[in-house]
């Protein structure tokens, strides 16, 4: 959320630097990110771009996000059943 500055608000997520104004009712309107509009923003701005890991200096690029994993997801590591959080520990 940080590299896309956006601020969750419940189970939302706004836009705080694109406010509508309405300048009638002295108000700021922020655009509500739902669960389909932030993925889609997500994607529009992540798929393509490279990033480099500070462990190797390797760059990547990404290609895809894997909207069903989570940190508790489970891949085969070294001939065994590893989570994403057990990994990266």
């Amino acid at each position: 959320m940080r590299i896309l500055q956006m601020k969750l608000v419940g189970k939302s997520y706004f836009d705080p630097l694109h406010p509508v104004m309405i300048p009638c009712h002295r108000q700021d309107l922020y655009h509500q990110k739902g669960h389909e509009g932030f993925r889609d923003e997500c994607m529009r701005q992540l798929v393509g771009a490279m990033v480099i890991t500070r462990y190797n200096n390797r760059t990547y690029r990404i290609d895809d996000i894997a909207w069903d994993k989570t940190p508790r997801s489970t891949f085969l590591y070294r001939e065994a059943s590893t989570s994403f959080a057990d990994y990266y520990k």
